[in-house]
């Protein structure tokens, strides 16, 4: 896949960028509880991002998509997923139908879809469709990884 550069502040200022998105601020930290604090607002997840150079994932849902549904109530709450989102990622969650200057941007085509965009603003991995925890926890680890190749202690799941 070849790597697509995102938004952020090294690629263009990130006030432009999201002045042509019509994003609003308002960033929300997220502690290691197990439960993962989504982020809704498009600039305070990418300035987080940015500050603390963890990888941006974005989970692009929609009010109609039953799967999208199903994946935050069961993927998304299995601990090993949690933890994992929490602790490593900068966790946004976008209305495709609210963001379509976006989902041209991230060129989403199905739903949902898990987009990671490490610290620089390239995508790492676009995960699409419905997956189970136990499919979608190393997909996201080796994201993480290709984000971070440095980083280490990214371990299997918990079963």
């Amino acid at each position: 896949m070849a790597t697509k550069k995102l938004f952020f502040p090294s690629a263009i200022p990130l006030s432009i960028a999201l002045a042509v998105l019509g994003v609003g601020v308002a960033a929300h930290a997220a502690p290691p509880t197990g439960k993962i604090e989504w982020r809704t607002d498009l600039e305070g997840a990418v300035a987080e991002a940015v500050r603390t150079k963890k990888p941006l994932m974005i989970q692009v849902t929609a009010e109609w998509c039953g799967f999208c549904k199903k994946m935050l109530r069961t993927t998304y709450t299995d601990q090993d997923v949690a933890d994992l989102v929490s602790t490593r990622f900068v966790p946004l969650v976008v209305d495709a139908d609210e963001h379509p200057e976006l989902m041209k941007e991230l060129e989403i085509k199905a739903y949902p879809s898990t987009v990671i965009v490490d610290p620089r603003g390239n995508i790492v991995a676009n995960i699409k469709g419905f997956q189970d925890a136990e499919k979608f926890h190393p997909n996201i680890a080796r994201a993480y990884m290709r984000a971070n190749p440095i980083a280490a202690g990214v371990g299997p799941r918990r079963n």
